[in-house]
């Protein structure tokens, strides 16, 4: 018995330090994604030249309506295209699934309802905000709302991933 709990314990531990390297990883590429990739710099740069000529930065594109861009999406699939649609859309929601499936194998905390609601709108309206202050992209709510439901979404599968592991044993 206490040989089963022993291996049973290494898994554990062994399954906890694959997914922090997992989450680090996709942490980082979040970074690079949100805030260094060259798209980000060039969008800095033209905002940055815009506060020089004008004398300020346009808010125009920022959304604070739930819904409206992609509500507008989904209007207007002819004029963005499959591409530009799915990136957008789905894009932001598969891009976040790894955050509730290997987030709640490294904290502890976040192992609950509560814990996972309060991680899946803090990382996406964190990446928003900062993203916001730095000028390195549009404040858009409807982000945070596909990249809330990415997470969530990840964590189910967790949920589903954890029962199958249970079955076999």
């Amino acid at each position: 018995m206490i040989n089963i709990k022993i291996k049973k314990q290494l898994n554990i531990d062994f399954l906890k330090k694959v997914a922090t390297v997992l989450l680090l990883m996709h942490i980082a590429l979040t970074l690079h994604k949100a805030f260094l990739s060259p798209e980000r710099m060039l969008f800095r740069e033209g905002l940055v030249l815009q506060k020089m000529k004008y004398g300020y930065f346009s808010k125009e594109l920022t959304n604070l309506c739930p819904f409206s861009t992609i509500v507008n999406y989904f209007n207007n699939y002819e004029v963005f295209g499959f591409r530009y649609w799915f990136i957008n859309v789905w894009g932001n929601i598969l891009f976040f699934l790894p955050y509730g499936f290997l987030g709640p194998l490294v904290f502890d905390k976040i192992r609950n309802k509560f814990g996972i609601v309060l991680f899946a709108l803090a990382i996406p309206m964190g990446i928003e905000v900062l993203q916001e202050i730095f000028s390195l992209g549009i404040y858009d709510v409807d982000d945070i709302i596909l990249n809330f439901f990415g997470i969530l979404v990840g964590y189910v599968f967790l949920i589903l991933f954890l029962r199958r592991i249970e079955d076999f044993q």
